[in-house]
């Protein structure tokens, strides 16, 4: 989603002064909607082959069991990168389909205001992500003061 943000981004300051129309920026990411459009189908392309693959080889070598646990060790590896590259390429594309719809059919200004919240969005989901150095788990609690109350009578 980064390559999405930075995309938009550059509409985004090339609209205030001499630069690309919004109107471009729904063909640009309609081209790249048909880029990871291919990537999904290599993706499932590539499962598949592995679980053929798999298949065969635990057919082939189903009287061994260790053979078999080193079979699915092997391949439960690239089945998962093929899952979560597949992940992210759809929820992208999915962005993109309502992307595309907003700046081709909300007035330019509209569009510039929705686009901004939208790239706000990434960058906060982005700068709270596991990844990054930031963990809130272990953020210091803070003390909230509050007034003593008077014993009621």
């Amino acid at each position: 989603m980064k390559g999405l943000r930075s995309l938009i981004q550059s509409y985004l300051f090339a609209y205030g002064g001499p630069g690309k129309p919004l109107a471009a920026l729904a063909d640009d990411l309609d081209t790249r909607m048909r880029r990871n459009e291919k990537y999904i189908i290599a993706c499932a392309l590539m499962l598949v082959t592995l679980f053929i693959v798999t298949l065969g080889l635990v057919i082939a070598c189903r009287d061994r069991p260790g053979m078999l646990a080193a079979i699915t060790g092997a391949i439960g590896v690239p089945v998962i990168a093929c899952i979560t590259a597949m992940r992210e390429l759809w929820r992208e594309k999915g962005a993109m389909d309502v992307l595309i719809v907003m700046v081709r059919h909300l007035p330019a200004g509209e569009a510039k205001i929705a686009l901004q919240q939208y790239v706000n969005r990434l960058s906060r989901r982005e700068d709270l992500s596991p990844s990054k150095d930031r963990n809130l788990r272990d953020a210091e609690p803070t003390m909230i003061k509050t007034k003593k109350r008077s014993p009621s009578r």
